[in-house]
């Protein structure tokens, strides 16, 4: 089911993403700018507390660590955007089988690795919004990467289609069902969150009025 947590302010130490992150007119993605502390300690994003390891080198992109406590805005879409979850009305969205399928494959990302959170989350008819929490279990670091949970989720998606198209009438797919890759935002703080979660919310009504000009 789409949906948002509820909850109290995001974090009380600053942000939840890079709270050491450096004063830099710089590119948010320059590494010569994103500085992680040495010291472990905690944080807390909604009902979730982060845990921050000692810093590590970054993974795929330069200047963040998929891998390290943050939270992501991430944005996949369907292969040329076609519209296989649903439809939108005055309503909201409405989920067919697969896109019941596609939320179920999402939250299934918990069991993938430790130290995870799916927060606000939406699927629309030809993509999806999440926001995803890495950092969460004070015991262990995060098992998983950003780019990593993102792979799981589109092939344990993908793995199923075809029977659901066999047994359940989806809709098949043309060439592909992903789009390539993703994309992605480090949710800054707790202004950036709120922004966030109201922008993946709005987005059957903002879909509804560009479709009614």
């Amino acid at each position: 089911m789409n949906g948002a947590p509820s909850g109290t302010t995001l974090d009380a130490h600053r942000t939840c993403v890079n709270a050491n992150l450096c004063a830099s007119k710089s590119s948010p993605t320059d590494a010569s700018h994103i500085c992680y502390g040495k010291k472990s300690r905690y944080r807390f994003v909604e009902s979730f507390a982060v845990y921050e390891h000692p810093s590590r080198k970054p993974l795929r992109y330069r200047g963040h660590d998929y891998r390290a406590p943050c939270c992501v805005h991430i944005t996949i879409c369907a292969h040329h955007r076609q519209p296989l979850f649903g439809t939108v009305s005055a309503a909201g969205m409405h989920l067919n089988d697969a896109g019941h399928h596609v939320t179920t494959s999402l939250h299934a990302l918990h069991s993938d690795a430790d130290g995870i959170a799916i927060d606000t989350h939406l699927v629309m008819p030809d993509h999806m919004h999440v926001i995803i929490v890495l950092g969460t279990n004070p015991h262990r670091e995060t098992t998983a990467s950003i780019p990593e949970l993102v792979r799981k989720f589109k092939m344990r998606v993908m793995k199923s289609w075809p029977a659901g198209v066999r047994t359940k009438a989806w809709e098949p797919y043309e060439e592909h069902l992903w789009q390539r890759s993703y994309y992605d935002t480090l949710i800054r703080n707790d202004a950036h969150l709120k922004s966030t979660r109201k922008y993946i919310l709005a987005n059957p009504g903002r879909r509804l009025e560009r479709y009614r000009l």
